[in-house]
């Protein structure tokens, strides 16, 4: 999914953890020798904010922060994010969004499948080893 998210004429990017919490990072200028300063809005151009979403964020009174973690939730189909999208957001669910919403959960659940069968042959791999020795011992 595309978010453009946009403040007082700067760029936003995100990053997404666990811990319901909101922080923003900027430029500052710091003069190191001389006393030339630059005005802010020539180097401030930048702005990252880092939102940690915790288990209650599907919750929050804040609508950036619900929309987020439903839709970064594990737990609810592909539908369910639709639905969210267009019921509580009332956001217009095109073709092109439902196309992307679907990717996206497809794309999670393909990566913790790799994850359940790579941790499966590993399990599978000791498992084998340690019957081995013990076979020999």
């Amino acid at each position: 999914m595309d978010f453009k998210f946009t403040g007082k004429g700067h760029p936003f990017l995100f990053f997404i953890s666990r811990s319901d919490a909101i922080n923003e990072y900027r430029f500052l200028e710091k003069c190191r020798r001389g006393t030339y300063r630059e005005e802010e809005k020539n180097y401030d151009l930048m702005r990252v904010i880092v939102m940690r979403l915790g288990s209650d964020g599907e919750n929050s009174e804040d609508d950036a922060v619900r929309l987020l973690s439903k839709m970064f939730s594990t737990e609810r189909s592909a539908q369910e994010k639709k639905a969210a999208l267009s019921e509580e957001f009332h956001i217009n669910v095109t073709e092109e969004i439902s196309q992307e919403v679907s990717f996206m959960c497809n794309l999670s659940t393909g990566i913790l499948e790799k994850g359940i069968e790579k941790g499966m042959e590993k399990g599978l791999k000791k498992g084998m080893e340690k019957g081995m020795m013990n076979t020999l011992f």
